[in-house]
C-alpha cells in the first residue's frame, strides 16, 4: 500500500488486481447488472488510485473504494433508468423444455424464471446483496464478508435465510416441485 501511495506502478497494478473482483461484486450487489458494475468498478478504482496518495491510513483503502463505488452507482442510477434484462438473465433457470422446443414447457420455464426474479427482488436488501454477490458476482463467502464488512457467519446466515425464503416462495407460487 505504501509503495502504491508513492506512485510505484507495479504496486498500483497489484492493488487494482487485488481489489477488482471485490469492487465488481459490490457494484453488482447495488446495481444488479454485472456489465454496468464492471464499468462502475473501473471508474471507482481509477478515482481511488488518484486519491491514494492522500490516504493517511492505508488500511482505509477498502472503505474509500466502497464509498467511491456507492457514489458512482448512485450517479449511474440517477442518470438513467437501468434495464431489467441483465438482472433477468442473471437468474435464468436452465431449460427444461429439452430439444423438442415444446411451447408449453417454454411458457412454464419463463413463468418459473419470473417467479424467481420476483422472489429475489422481494428479499430484504441485506439478503439480496448477499445473494447477488454470491450467485451473480461469483464471490466466496469470505469475499462477500470482506466486501460488506461483515463476519462470515453473518454472510452464511443471510444466504441461508434467503435460500429458505426463495424455496418457500418458489414452491408457493408454483415454480418448484
Amino acid at each position: 500500500m505504501r509503495r502504491a501511495q508513492r506512485g510505484e506502478t507495479g504496486a498500483r497494478d497489484l492493488l487494482v488486481r487485488s481489489f477488482r473482483e471485490m469492487a465488481i461484486g459490490y457494484a453488482t450487489s447495488i446495481l444488479g447488472d454485472a456489465q454496468r458494475a464492471e464499468d462502475v468498478a473501473q471508474e471507482a478504482l481509477i478515482e481511488a488510485m488518484l486519491r491514494i496518495a492522500s490516504l493517511e491510513v492505508p488500511e482505509a483503502f477498502p472503505s474509500l473504494l466502497k464509498a467511491l463505488i456507492r457514489k458512482h452507482c448512485d450517479r449511474l442510477t440517477r442518470r438513467r433508468a437501468l434495464p431489467t434484462s441483465p438482472f433477468n438473465e442473471a437468474f435464468a433457470v436452465p431449460s427444461t423444455a429439452g430439444a423438442s422446443g415444446d411451447p408449453m414447457a417454454r411458457m412454464q420455464e419463463e413463468a418459473r424464471r419470473e417467479i424467481i426474479r420476483e422472489a429475489v427482488r422481494r428479499l430484504p436488501s441485506t439478503q439480496k446483496n448477499v445473494v447477488l454477490l454470491y450467485y451473480v458476482g461469483g464471490q466466496s463467502l469470505q469475499q462477500i464478508a470482506d466486501t460488506l464488512s461483515l463476519p462470515v457467519s453473518t454472510v452464511k446466515s443471510r444466504l441461508h435465510e434467503a435460500r429458505i425464503y426463495l424455496k418457500r416462495k418458489i414452491r408457493k407460487d408454483g415454480g418448484g416441485e
